[in-house]
C-alpha cells in the first residue's frame, strides 16, 4: 500500500531498465502455463518422493495447466518446435511476471515473513545463444547481476553452486546471496543458470549453423534480475535508520518514488 507499492514498482522498473540499456527486450509474461513447458524447463520433482513445486490448475477443461514458477518458462515456451536462423542469435529476453511456488516441504524460520512466499513479482532475464557461446553469455548476466545489486548499495556475495544444489536443467548456477541483519544471515536474492541444451532438446528449438545449414539444438540461459520481497528485505534491514521507523531509498529507486530519500515503515 502507499509507498510500499511504489517501492515494489521502483524496483521493477529499475530491473527492467537496466536489463534494456543491456541490449534485453522487455515481456509482460503470463501467470497460466502449459504444464509440458514448466516440465521441459525442469520444474519437475527429482524422484517419485518428492512433492511438485507448481501450483496446478484443477478441473476438468485444465488439466495440463500450471501457475508460472518464474518468467523463464513462458519465455522459453515462445520459442518451442521454432528453428531459428543463426543470424538471430542471441535472443535477450527481460521478463515481468508473477511466481508461484508451492513451497512444499519448506520448514522453519525461512517460512515465516517476507523471505518465502507462495507468490512474488519478480524480473527474469532469460537468453538463447548458440551452443558454443553460452559460456560468454552467462558471464554477462552475472555482471548485469552484479551491477544491480551494486548500485542498490547491497553487501552481497555471489557462489559458484555445487552439484546437489543445481537443478534438472541446470549445467552452472551462481548464487548471489545479500547480508539480511534481521535473519543474521546472509540470504539468497538471485540466480543465474546456464541450462546449455537441456530445455532446447525438450521444447525442440534449434538453429540453423553454417556453413553446412545443419540445424543445431540452442543454449537457453536465466536470472533473476529482481525478485520481491526478498529485495525489500535486504534494502529495509540494510537502509532503516537508527530510529527504526523509517528507510533510506536507494538513489537510483528515488526517481520512481517521487524524488522521496526516505519512507517511513
Amino acid at each position: 500500500m502507499n509507498e510500499g507499492a511504489l517501492f515494489e514498482l521502483a524496483l521493477i522498473q529499475y530491473g527492467i531498465e537496466k536489463a534494456i540499456k543491456k541490449g534485453f527486450t522487455p515481456i509482460i509474461t503470463p501467470d497460466v502455463i502449459k504444464s509440458e513447458f514448466s516440465h521441459a524447463c525442469g520444474f519437475q520433482p527429482r524422484d517419485n518422493d518428492e512433492v511438485s513445486q507448481n501450483y496446478f490448475i484443477s478441473n476438468e477443461t485444465s488439466q495440463n495447466l500450471v501457475l508460472s514458477a518464474t518468467a523463464e518458462i513462458p519465455l522459453a515456451g515462445l520459442y518451442s518446435n521454432k528453428i531459428l536462423s543463426h543470424k538471430e542469435l542471441p535472443i535477450k529476453l527481460v521478463g515481468f511476471g508473477r511466481a508461484f511456488r508451492s513451497e512444499a516441504g519448506a520448514r522453519g524460520q525461512d517460512t515465516k515473513g517476507l523471505y518465502r512466499v507462495h507468490q512474488f513479482s519478480k524480473v527474469e532475464l532469460f537468453t538463447i545463444t548458440k551452443n558454443d557461446q553460452s559460456d560468454k553469455m552467462f558471464e554477462e548476466i552475472i555482471e548485469l547481476q552484479e551491477e544491480i545489486y551494486k548500485d542498490l548499495g547491497l553487501c552481497f556475495r555471489i557462489m559458484d553452486m555445487p552439484t546437489h544444489e543445481l537443478g534438472a536443467s541446470t549445467y552452472c548456477k551462481y548464487d548471489m546471496e545479500a547480508w539480511m541483519p534481521g535473519r543474521g544471515k546472509w540470504g539468497e536474492i538471485s540466480s543465474a543458470s546456464n541450462c546449455t541444451d537441456y530445455q532446447s532438446r525438450r521444447l525442440n528449438i534449434r538453429y540453423k549453423s553454417p556453413p553446412s545449414n545443419t540445424t543445431e539444438f540452442v543454449h537457453t540461459l536465466n536470472g533473476t534480475a529482481v525478485a520481491i520481497p526478498r529485495l525489500i528485505i535486504a534494502i529495509l534491514e540494510n537502509f532503516q535508520k537508527d530510529d527504526g521507523k523509517s528507510v533510506v531509498i536507494p538513489k537510483v529507486l528515488r526517481k520512481w518514488m517521487g524524488d522521496k530519500d526516505i519512507i517511513n515503515l
